[in-house]
């Protein structure tokens, strides 16, 4: 397995503090229950035939796609083409540590209250913006996997950059919506 691809965790609890990142991919996978936990979760769809269910409401997954899921939320991803290749990274960020991110000034939890607010969990990222999130991700993988000087910092600066990001994203959509 490449070093960047994790082996699929079942447990739905943070062990860490701060926040929790993983890259999956599997060419099968038994979804999980209906669930639901403490942290904010956000979903980078990758490849596959999945749908995702978020309370009572039904997603149709694209490459590039984004779900927000607040804590508390009860969602699963249903599997639709069981011979694909399942692909997604999953980021977790606990309730402390995403407030503190709030005290450097910009506002990440934004993204989390416009989504729940609309009762729209869903992102679709054109192209570019696909690949920047996803080269974020990538780095914020990089940089949890070494040990390295101002590694925490730099976690900080790519988790914020990647909110940041994704809340212009939602902003720029619901723009789109209303023109």
């Amino acid at each position: 397995m490449p070093k960047d691809i994790s082996a699929f965790q079942t447990r739905q609890q943070m062990v860490c503090s701060t926040f929790e990142i993983y890259h999956y991919r599997e060419p099968y996978f038994k979804a999980p229950d209906f669930h639901g936990h403490d942290f904010y979760e956000l979903y980078f769809f990758l490849d596959g035939g999945v749908t995702y269910h978020m309370e009572e409401k039904v997603y149709e997954l694209q490459p590039g796609d984004v779900m927000l899921i607040p804590p508390g939320k009860m969602h699963r991803p249903v599997i639709v083409e069981d011979k694909a290749v399942y692909e997604r990274v999953v980021l977790w960020i606990n309730r402390g540590f995403f407030h503190a991110l709030e005290e450097g000034g910009t506002q990440p939890l934004h993204l989390f209250d416009e989504a729940e607010a609309g009762r729209s969990y869903q992102l679709h990222l054109p192209e570019k913006e696909k690949e920047q999130v996803l080269d974020l991700l990538n780095s914020l993988i990089a940089e949890e996997q070494n040990d390295t000087f101002g590694r925490q910092d730099a976690q900080k600066a790519l988790l914020t950059l990647l909110l940041i990001t994704l809340a212009r994203r939602q902003k720029n959509s619901k723009r789109d919506v209303q023109s």
